[in-house]
């Protein structure tokens, strides 16, 4: 089978994978960061319908008293959707793109909001 070099910018990460390997998988390889949007039928399970009945079936709707819910930023996407399945007094917050900076977000924006 062909293997393929794959380089990714800026970071320069570089990958050897097979001919029928996605970017996405050689992406996950090489542990570069990279977002998947959800465009297709069927492509993306994950969606605001079921992160709240998630959270309702874990009972976090009855145990969060701040009702503040942050997604995070690749899946900004679905804040609406969660918004309208959690109900009136709900917030939907959108988290930053990368875990590293989440303390950023509670220093900055989080306190303004309890």
């Amino acid at each position: 089978m062909t293997k393929h070099r794959v380089v990714f910018s800026p970071s320069g990460r570089c990958v050897q994978v097979d001919e029928k390997t996605t970017i996405l998988r050689a992406a996950q390889i090489a542990s570069e960061p990279i977002s998947a949007e959800c465009n297709g039928p069927g492509a993306c399970k994950f969606s605001g319908d079921r992160v709240g009945k998630a959270l309702r079936k874990l009972a976090a709707t009855d145990r969060i008293s701040h009702r503040t819910v942050i997604v995070p930023g690749h899946v900004s996407v679905i804040s609406g959707e969660l918004e309208d399945v959690l109900g009136e007094g709900w917030r939907v917050l959108t988290g930053p793109q990368e875990a590293s900076d989440i303390t950023p977000l509670f220093r900055d924006v989080w306190s303004g909001y309890q």
